[in-house]
């Protein structure tokens, strides 16, 4: 077809169709660059209405040429910029400097970096400069002050505001809890038999740290030495861990970890924290999904991102992440169990029917 035909060698074409005709003429007003009408016999159509038609499916056919071009220059422009990160990592780069070296604007590449990445080129930037700390610190003979002029930093603060934003630990803390050097930290454990199993319940001077299902007691070490493997493990049972454990004992009870003044030590990103937060909102009872997690934490769209941080979770059940389920309404994984989640939801729905009928 002419007017297709004309849609693929002339760029700078801009077509619209007038509603006015000539009349007494077989010829359509299509405006392109060069200003010339088109015959209707040379699109093959019998009436103005067609040919209309015939120009909106080009049109149509021609954005998405465009489209798939597009996405792939901006796939090998992102591409190439991770790999200036990579390599440039220890040079801080600014936004400008890499929006440079794709050949972009700032705002552009900041625009199509976020689209294709799901961050920014800074927070990219921070990750990638944070695993280079990380595998220097875990060296027994490197010091903070060298992890941080390696990573490109300025002084040591910078390095240790960023382990504090994302690790939730000082650079000092990581290198105590991987080298095995320094005062390590204690943790108190034990072990107890609830009305959904074996749990191992771990905890330090400031709070629970760690509760999982296990199948039987002697899983409870080994377990936590994949979590804290240069922590000092203290087999006993303290009163926090007591209080925690009253909230699998009392399952008529509607009460919540709030209410029964439970303090947490727990290791996690910002946002993972966040989710957590949300989690312990969730009533007894109740349900939610991952979509309406990450709308309650202000990241709509960060619903497979709410999921990973849900499967996180350190403390089974004291942090419900089982009342959350997918949008379909299928009950979905469970770290330990989805057996184990039906049993707990179906539980718990029954205790709050019940408390309902007695009101």
């Amino acid at each position: 077809m002419y007017i297709l035909h004309e849609y693929l060698l002339n760029r700078t074409f801009t077509l619209w169709c007038s509603a006015s005709w000539r009349i007494g003429t077989r010829y359509s007003r299509v405006t392109v660059s060069r200003r010339r009408f088109i015959p209707l016999e040379s699109a093959k159509c019998k009436n103005p209405n067609h040919t209309i038609r015939v120009a909106f499916l080009a049109r149509l056919y021609y954005d998405k040429i465009m489209d798939k071009n597009q996405l792939h220059k901006n796939y090998q422009d992102i591409a190439q910029a991770i790999t200036y990160l990579t390599d440039h990592a220890w040079e801080q780069p600014s936004l400008s400097q890499i929006a440079q070296a794709v050949g972009m604007s700032d705002a552009h590449f900041q625009k199509v970096f976020s689209q294709w990445v799901g961050i920014s080129s800074k927070k990219f930037l921070q990750f990638i400069s944070l695993e280079r700390s990380k595998s220097i610190l875990r060296q027994e003979k490197k010091s903070v002050m060298f992890a941080a002029i390696d990573a490109g930093f300025s002084s040591n603060s910078r390095l240790h505001d960023l382990f504090i934003t994302i690790e939730s630990m000082t650079p000092g803390e990581y290198k105590n809890l991987h080298t095995g050097k320094g005062p390590s930290m204690t943790i108190n454990y034990s072990t107890a038999f609830t009305s959904y199993g074996y749990v191992v319940i771990a905890s330090t001077h400031k709070g629970l740290a760690h509760i999982s299902f296990i199948e039987n007691a002697a899983q409870a070490l080994p377990r936590l030495k994949e979590s804290f493997p240069c922590a000092n493990l203290r087999s006993k049972k303290d009163p926090m861990q007591k209080k925690a454990l009253t909230l699998f004992e009392n399952l008529s009870s509607d009460q919540s970890s709030s209410q029964v003044n439970l303090r947490f030590h727990l290791k996690g990103t910002p946002f993972q924290i966040k989710v957590w937060e949300s989690l312990l909102k969730i009533p007894a009872g109740g349900l939610s999904t991952y979509g309406t997690l990450a709308k309650t934490i202000g990241k709509p769209q960060a619903s497979r991102a709410v999921g990973t941080a849900v499967g996180k979770n350190p403390l089974a059940y004291i942090i419900p992440c089982h009342r959350v389920i997918r949008s379909s309404g299928e009950i979905g994984n469970y770290m330990w169990g989805s057996q184990r989640k039906m049993l707990m939801i179906a539980h718990e729905a029954a205790i709050q029917s019940e408390n309902q009928t007695e009101q």
